[in-house]
């Protein structure tokens, strides 16, 4: 008896979750975005962005809610729930689409100073769209075995 083949949607599925996983590791040592004139020097990592976001919050700024929603998406993806995760990322990737649309930035307690997003950003909203792509190839995946076994 010869085991199931992965179909080309299967691997996808598996492939998918990991590369968001290893870019948004590597987007939290990237810079996220530059603070001009705080005198700092200006760039954040996304580790310190991720760290400091909820200070946004408190601003307005809703793009650090993206973070949540996107290990929410990747715990979806873990159990197999498609729907799930593929609507959660959509929700991260709105959120973290806002970003660019502030003009400032609020920096601890030095007030709030304009900023440019950086490759961290970018890396970060890749990370987001192949959750969101996974969800979606490991849906129409079920989608297609359920219409192959009527």
């Amino acid at each position: 008896m010869s085991a199931r083949q992965p179909s080309p949607s299967d691997r996808i599925g598996r492939a998918l979750p990991a590369l968001s996983l290893m870019l948004y590791g590597l987007c939290l040592l990237a810079p996220a975005y530059k603070v001009d004139g705080s005198g700092s020097g200006g760039a954040y990592p996304g580790w310190v962005t991720l760290l400091l976001g909820p200070i946004g919050l408190l601003g307005g700024h809703i793009s650090w809610l993206a973070n949540p929603a996107l290990c929410y998406s990747w715990v979806m993806l873990s159990r197999r729930n498609y729907p799930a995760a593929s609507t959660s990322a959509s929700i991260a990737l709105v959120a973290a689409l806002t970003f660019p649309f502030y003009s400032t930035v609020p920096v601890g307690g030095s007030g709030n100073f304009s900023f440019s997003a950086q490759y961290g950003y970018y890396m970060w909203l890749a990370s987001i769209v192949l959750a969101l792509a996974s969800g979606m190839a490991g849906g129409a995946g079920k989608a297609s075995v359920g219409q192959a076994s009527e």
